[in-house]
């Protein structure tokens, strides 16, 4: 949704963010998995534990692919952003890339592999390697 890997890498790289959408927040319930901790294992152990989680994170950023008014989304992020100590704030993005994907335009951003072609990382570029 933010062009590819090597788009989300830059991003990740400067921000270390934790990318959210309106769905990430409906369907996972840290609130309600936060208390259920508390109750199992006390305060202090549970906000070590989300500490250690979320401790490599600087920003809570809300992905704006424009499919829905993400404002309606913010209310929650920001209370989740600063109940882990982190920033909020709004990424601009689009669909296009699972637009290309569901229509089987893949020659832009989309690495086609053969069955068990591995691939390898590199930060400048990625690599296809074969078994």
């Amino acid at each position: 949704m933010l062009g590819g890997d090597k788009a989300r890498n830059i991003v990740a790289d400067t921000d270390k963010p934790l990318f959210m959408t309106r769905g990430w927040l409906e369907y996972q319930d840290d609130y309600e998995e936060f208390d259920h901790c508390v109750e199992k294992f006390g305060l202090e152990t549970t906000l070590d534990l989300y500490q250690e989680m979320y401790n490599s994170y600087h920003h809570l950023d809300m992905i704006d692919t424009g499919a829905y008014s993400i404002e309606e989304s913010m209310d929650v992020a920001n209370k989740l952003a600063k109940r882990f100590g982190l920033q909020c704030k709004i990424i601009p993005s689009d669909m296009h890339m699972l637009e290309d994907a569901l229509r089987g335009n893949w020659q832009v951003g989309f690495n086609i592999l053969a069955p068990g072609q591995r691939i390898e990382k590199n930060y400048d570029r990625v690599e296809q390697t074969a078994d």
